[in-house]
């Protein structure tokens, strides 16, 4: 997935109610950054790591239950509907 959209519903549009009270859009953007770009940089060291003791086809397949994972959470995730125009 892109990065772009994530951040575009983490901020919110300032006009409608906010989705967590209390949090500043500023504040989810910099959340969302944080464990994406974190992601980024630890994961292949880590797959790296496991490649090195074990094999990088056992260590890739180390990722598959994670990839389950989120194929099986996917559809919980809704996108927000549009309000019909008046």
């Amino acid at each position: 997935m892109p990065f772009p959209p994530p951040v575009g519903e983490a901020s919110e549009h300032p006009a409608e109610p906010p989705v967590h009270p209390g949090r500043s859009p500023a504040m989810n953007t910099v959340a969302l950054s944080l464990i994406c770009f974190s992601g980024y940089v630890i994961g292949p060291p880590v797959v790296g790591f496991i490649a090195g003791l074990v094999g990088l086809r056992t260590a890739l397949a180390c990722l598959a239950p994670f990839a389950i994972g989120v194929l099986l959470l996917a559809p919980r995730v809704q996108p927000k509907l549009a309000a019909p125009p008046t």
